[in-house]
Parts: structure tokens; C-alpha cells; sequence
């Protein structure tokens, strides 16, 4: 992984005090998921980075960050329906990106949402190491 250095440390304090309390720094143990459209997949891939985006009107609205999920957290399978259901909002075929990245990381402190994690700074498109398409029906 060639990333930018200057792009891996992002201080705790980049998170609204409204939402600092409910993430902690995260190291994680195996590659991250990131559930988008298509088309926005095309989008990341002309950019070259998955861009930190604001949620809002949704949970953690005004942090602009990249969210992503564990896929070793217990909660990680009974949080993929919801995760499915809001990205299909947005329309069109799913895919789901497999990212490593060393930025620095968040993971919620959400009972129900320790699934969650989260990066402050723009992911390379070098750091997708996979993506796959996901079925209408999934």
C-alpha cells in the first residue's frame, strides 16, 4: 500500500463533540467493507479516492467521513439488511468495495452499532482491494 503519510493520522478531536464520546480509535484485523451504487463506484474510480461524505439527515449527521463496516464485529451480519436497504435509496446496481487502509480509524461505541466504522480523510482507490457486485434479491 503506497498512501500518503501525511493522510494517515487524523486526531479524535476531527469528530463533532456531539459524537466524539461514541467512537474510539480502531486498528482493524482484517479488510473493511463499503457498500455504494454502481455509479458511484464509477465516481470514486474517476476520482481516484472514496471522498468523506455528511450523512445527514441520518444517524451522525454533520460528520463528514467514509463509512464503513467490520466484518469480524458480532453485529455485522444482522447490520447488513439495514446497511442494503439505505444504500438501494440511492438507486441503481450495489457493490460492495473490500478496503485495507492504515489511515486512522474510528469504531462506533453504539450498542447497536459497533458494526460501524468510519475514516475522516479521503480512502485511495488503491486501497479498494476488491469489489463485488451484490444481487437485486440480496
Amino acid at each position: 500500500m503506497n498512501q500518503d503519510a501525511s493522510m494517515l493520522a487524523v486526531p479524535a478531536t476531527a469528530i463533532p463533540d456531539a459524537y466524539r464520546e461514541s467512537w474510539v480509535p480502531f486498528q482493524p484485523h482484517a479488510v473493511l467493507e463499503h457498500t455504494t451504487t454502481q455509479g458511484n463506484w464509477e465516481q470514486i474510480k474517476a476520482s481516484g479516492y472514496l471522498e468523506p461524505r455528511d450523512p445527514s439527515p441520518y444517524t451522525w449527521a454533520g460528520m463528514r467521513a467514509v463509512f464503513l463496516s467490520d466484518t469480524l464485529d458480532p453485529l455485522y451480519p444482522s447490520r447488513i439488511p439495514r446497511v442494503l436497504a439505505h444504500v438501494r435509496k440511492k438507486g441503481g446496481p450495489l457493490v460492495r468495495l473490500l478496503i485495507r487502509t492504515e489511515h486512522t480509524l474510528f469504531k462506533s461505541l453504539d450498542p447497536e452499532r459497533t458494526a460501524q466504522v468510519i475514516s475522516l480523510q479521503p480512502i485511495p482507490l488503491s486501497a479498494v482491494v476488491r469489489v463485488e457486485a451484490i444481487a437485486s434479491e440480496a
